[in-house]
């Protein structure tokens, strides 16, 4: 294929932070070790494992990030014990500039339900008084980050204003007593 290369293990690097101690299928990491150790697999992959064994990268300027993390730690590791330069088989491919935008912008921690304006030196902001759903919400939702409450009501498809307010209970919810007693608990 026109963007497969040979790449040395050292060079790549872990799209995820963490990874599973099994494939998909099930097998444990620890089994493609042995089978690389003792020969039966090949890390830059032979005719009966070449498919499984030629990874997926993505290059981003002079960076290359695995999309396969379980063999990729595997090569790593052996690369390790042996003390040699392990090279791999890689289809490399290279954003579109469409991609690569959306790559470098892509920030959020809200799962994109709001935004933060930043300010610009020498300018003051009035900050707003929070919105009274939050404080609810972290309340009743045990005290989570505001990207986990987020996430959770993106998921439901509610917006958060309306998630705080069905999962409040009624005496949070107005009333005199009810603000009454709201005030005296927080």
């Amino acid at each position: 294929e026109p963007n497969e290369r040979l790449i040395a293990v050292s060079d790549v690097l872990y799209l995820q932070d963490s990874i599973s101690a099994t494939f998909r299928c099930g097998r444990p990491l620890e089994e493609l070790m042995d089978a690389m150790r003792c020969g039966r697999v090949c890390p830059q992959g032979s005719r009966e494992d070449s498919s499984f064994m030629r990874l997926e990268c993505m290059q981003i300027g002079k960076d290359i990030w695995a999309l396969n993390n379980r063999r990729t730690h595997c090569l790593k590791q052996l690369q390790e014990e042996t003390e040699e330069i392990v090279y791999m088989r890689a289809k490399v491919e290279v954003p579109t500039d469409a991609q690569a935008t959306f790559l470098r912008n892509f920030s959020t921690n809200t799962a994109g339900m709001r935004v933060r304006v930043r300010r610009r030196l020498g300018t003051v902001v009035k900050r707003r008084a929070e919105p009274p759903w939050r404080q609810t919400a972290t309340k009743w939702l045990g005290g989570r980050s505001q990207s986990a409450t987020a996430s959770s009501v993106a998921a439901r498809g509610r917006r958060p204003e309306a998630a705080a307010t069905a999962a409040a209970p009624a005496s949070s919810r107005g009333g005199a007593s009810g603000t009454a007693e709201a005030s005296e608990q927080a």
